[in-house]
């Protein structure tokens, strides 16, 4: 059964349950695997036996121009982002009038 607004848990039950210190290291609950799980050795588990090949150096070298490439395009998203929010100009140009575009006002006293 589906519940809606208000009558909905959200994270409630899990927030208002008092945490209890793990008594043992198990991973899992009941601390028992249908299948056993297995560790294999630190070094059989990082090879790099699939960079060393040309065909995997291409695939680093794309792997890294990517990496590249999504960091200036990022940092170009920001730039245009920062530029497009600053609206300050107006206001220092009101203060200084000598320098932009309210130069063309003129203050007529006697009319």
């Amino acid at each position: 059964m589906r519940m809606y607004g208000s009558l909905a848990r959200s994270g409630k039950v899990k927030a208002q349950t008092p945490r209890v210190p793990k008594t043992s290291e198990a991973s899992t609950k009941y601390s028992t695997n249908k299948f056993r799980s297995k560790e294999s050795d630190r070094g059989v588990s990082v090879t790099f036996e699939k960079y060393n090949t040309a065909k995997g150096w291409e695939k680093l070298e794309f792997i890294e121009a990517k990496k590249q490439e999504s960091i200036i395009r990022r940092r170009t998203n920001d730039q245009w982002y920062h530029r497009s929010t600053d609206t300050n100009h107006k206001k220092w140009h009101r203060n200084h009038p000598k320098d932009g575009f309210y130069q063309s006002r003129q203050v007529v006293d006697n009319l």
